[in-house]
């Protein structure tokens, strides 16, 4: 859960390189979470 929710390594980052802009892609989403959209697009 800690990428889902910001916590850790993106946040990390984040704070670091504040000019690399990061992306999370989750594959395989628990139960309890929206529904992820089925296109990415830039």
């Amino acid at each position: 859960g800690h990428v889902v929710y910001g916590y850790g390594i993106p946040a990390r980052l984040a704070r670091r390189l504040p000019d690399v802009v990061q992306r999370t892609v989750l594959l395989n989403p628990g139960p309890g979470l929206e529904r992820a959209a089925d296109h990415i697009w830039r």
